[in-house]
């Protein structure tokens, strides 16, 4: 009896190495999300639920998903040399992002922690003359307690007018890959379409919608199946040990 559970030994080791080395690799993966957006006005509840659903994106995954503010910056003084006109400007105006607002969406393991969000914000072009209207573009990032902000999307160019409430934007995203299950603050920076300098920001230390929002990747956003391992040979209770150990090494992995 005794050599029959030695003779299966290294086939159950090798099947816990594999799944280690598998479940660190998950853990390790490079931050990954789709997103798509719109002025909020043109978005739906049923255009965001069905494309958290369907993973679909339009301008999807940017070369800059994943830098570090800092190396986004230095990217925008590389590609363009131009300073924002508002720097150096005197003719009494400036951008400004008003508000911003945070939706949770979709949350399939019903934890608490989604993998789904919008962010909504509404930037200001404040200019009191005739030329009230401004092309801006926005980088998101996100980030993790104290951590780096890291870059998750660069919408497309929009319309700013004044101090309009028409143009408010909105960002909606789908977590995929490499986002463990933390609390995520959320950072806005405006830019000026032609020029290199942030104009505006806004963020979790302007505003509590962008702060510690509850979020996971889709590969954290799923039921866990539990099969119960029946043993009937001698020495059952070393290999409930290793299974036993197996679970609780996944489960850290998982959440570190």
């Amino acid at each position: 009896m005794m050599s029959l559970f030695v003779n299966r030994v290294p086939v159950i080791s090798f099947a816990i190495v594999s799944l280690l080395v598998s479940v660190c690799s998950v853990a390790q993966t490079q931050p990954v999300s789709v997103s798509f957006a719109d002025l909020e006005k043109n978005i739906t509840e049923l255009t965001r639920d069905n494309f958290i659903k369907n993973k679909q994106a339009v301008s999807s995954v940017s070369k800059l998903q994943g830098k570090n503010r800092a190396q986004i910056r230095n990217v925008k003084l590389t590609e363009n040399k131009q300073t924002a006109r508002f720097a150096t400007n005197s003719g009494g105006y400036e951008f400004n992002i008003f508000t911003a607002e945070s939706r949770l969406i979709t949350d399939d393991d019903e934890d608490g922690f989604y993998q789904g969000f919008s962010i909504t914000f509404d930037a200001d072009y404040l200019r009191y003359d005739e030329y009230d209207q401004a092309n801006v573009y926005a980088e998101l990032y996100l980030r993790k307690k104290n951590g780096p902000w890291l870059h998750y999307y660069t919408t497309e160019s929009f319309v700013i007018h004044s101090d309009s409430t028409d143009d408010a934007f909105e960002v909606v995203t789908s977590l995929l890959e490499g986002y463990n299950t933390e609390y995520y603050d959320v950072l806005i920076d405006l830019y000026e379409v032609g020029y290199s300098d942030i104009v505006a920001t806004y963020s979790s230390d302007d505003t509590n919608a962008l702060y510690a929002l509850p979020l996971e990747s889709a590969d954290y956003d799923f039921y866990e199946i539990i099969e119960e391992v029946y043993v009937e040979e001698g020495g059952s209770f070393a290999v409930l040990l290793l299974l036993t150990l197996l679970v609780l090494t996944v489960r850290q992995v998982r959440k570190s």
